[in-house]
């Protein structure tokens, strides 16, 4: 086994659970704190030029969590605004039938 990969087992081993409850404190989805360290600690093992030093490891990887976390919170709250205003748009575009014949009269 290589030096790398050593080292990259060692940094799951010991900060996996913490960053897993960072993530769960911040989004309160297990599935998906699950997904957001797994991605951390993929981007790490995709990135071969990136050093994490021993003594900053701890930060740089909750820093990591935090960061896609918050990415997370800022994506669902700009998914639930547009779909609050396109059903707003939805409720102004309905027409009920009865004021129907009354809507194509003041439009003749």
């Amino acid at each position: 086994m290589n030096v790398r990969k050593e080292r990259f087992e060692q940094l799951f081993r010991q900060h996996y659970r913490q960053m897993y409850r960072l993530a769960i404190q911040l989004l309160h989805d297990d599935a998906e704190s699950k997904d957001i360290v797994h991605d951390v600690f993929a981007q790490l093992l995709s990135a071969p030029d990136l050093v994490v030093h021993e003594e900053k490891s701890a930060t740089f990887l909750l820093t990591c969590v935090r960061n896609r976390c918050l990415n997370t919170i800022r994506n669902r709250r700009i998914q639930e605004r547009v779909q609050r205003l396109y059903l707003l748009d939805m409720d102004s575009m309905v027409v009920f039938p009865e004021l129907f014949d009354e809507e194509i009269k003041n439009l003749m």
